[in-house]
């Protein structure tokens, strides 16, 4: 069977590669170069062959069989022929691959009135209430971990250190000197930190006990609400300190926990089943949690709770005044976080759901 070997560029039949005319080699990336898109192709001649690759759209254009990017042209058939494998089906044999969309973000975090993104170049997105200055987050840099407050912000770099940001009338914001950290949780007006010790640092409003942790050991993971503080211990246990008004710290009887939120006036726990726990304010149904499966992730607003759910689904309960448990057709999440009174979704391909309040722009993503 007699062929030609026709360059994708410039349509030269040399056969060589590179081609003699343009250069173009068969083993580079065709992403850069016009490919084929529509196949099988009727041949009138080579010439217009040529013509379709001019007209196609840049693409990567590839075997469906083994991948390969090489192709030629037979003068006795209307198809291409791949040119490692030999495949030549009747039915479109190359394909353009789809581009892959890069997640851009890692995690989602949402406060009274305001929210932030944690990028995977180490960069916080800050969107919503700056009366404070809670969202002036654009100069942080090496970010590892982010939480959210009513009026502040903390953000974990990766050497250990705190960067704070918003309201400071309590201290809440006076970071600057911890080290070692790392994990941060912004309640209302404290914040607290996680030491690689498992010990634990706090600092800001304690007028109801909720910064009196220093006595913590062996803790993985913190939470941290209005007026009340969490830390999940190693064994699985939590322990807490604060305010119990509403018995929002009746959480000596968990076991098996894996993860931890705090909302203003009650505390979620994950248990390593993949079921949930809550103590606190039921007066919106936020703790009504006692039917959840499969959850993986929690997080808990001021009157409202979600769950994550290894299918990608995410659960809501609680107070959906400014619809912020609207969450029933949210599919493909990977992090979720309930704020004051709007809730966000981290998705797989980096698009960002949110529902509920959206007055001060904390959901204008």
């Amino acid at each position: 069977m007699q062929t030609t070997k026709i360059c994708p560029v410039c349509g030269n039949s040399s056969g060589a590669s590179p081609c003699s005319r343009c250069g173009f080699d068969e083993s580079c990336n065709l992403q850069a170069y016009p490919t084929l898109s529509t196949l099988p192709l009727a041949l009138d001649s080579l010439e217009g062959l040529r013509d379709k690759w001019h007209a196609a759209f840049s693409g990567r254009l590839r075997c469906e069989k083994c991948g390969g990017y090489g192709f030629y042209v037979s003068l006795e058939s209307p198809y291409l022929t791949c040119m490692d494998c030999g495949f030549s089906p009747e039915d479109a044999l190359l394909r353009p691959t789809p581009p892959v969309i890069e997640n851009p973000y890692t995690d989602v975090c949402a406060g009274l009135y305001h929210s932030l993104l944690l990028t995977k170049d180490h960069a916080v997105v800050a969107r919503g209430q700056n009366e404070a200055g809670q969202c002036d987050t654009a100069p942080w840099y090496r970010i590892v971990g982010i939480s959210a407050g009513y009026f502040h912000t903390l953000g974990l770099r990766k050497d250990g250190k705190v960067n704070a940001a918003g309201d400071n009338t309590h201290g809440q914001c006076d970071a600057s000197g911890w080290s070692g950290i790392r994990m941060v949780a912004a309640g209302a007006s404290h914040s607290l930190g996680l030491k690689r010790d498992g010990s634990m640092l706090a600092i800001g409003d304690n007028r109801h006990g909720q910064c009196n942790v220093s006595g913590w050991r062996d803790i993985v993971s913190v939470a941290a609400g209005t007026r009340h503080s969490l830390g999940l211990s190693r064994n699985g246990t939590v322990s807490y300190a604060g305010s119990n008004s509403h018995s929002q710290c009746d959480v000596y009887t968990w076991k098996n926990i894996t993860a931890i939120a705090a909302g203003a006036q009650h505390s979620v726990g994950l248990k390593k089943n993949g079921s949930v726990v809550a103590a606190g304010a039921d007066d919106q149904l936020q703790c009504r949690v006692q039917s959840w499966t499969d959850v993986t992730a929690v997080s808990a607003g001021y009157a409202h709770t979600l769950a994550l759910r290894s299918d990608g689904t995410v659960y809501a309960t609680g107070c959906n005044d400014q619809g912020q448990c609207n969450v029933g057709d949210w599919t493909d999440v990977i992090a979720i976080a309930a704020g004051g009174f709007h809730s966000l979704g981290l998705r797989k391909d980096g698009t960002i759901l949110h529902t509920g309040n959206n007055h001060m722009g904390q959901c204008s993503f």
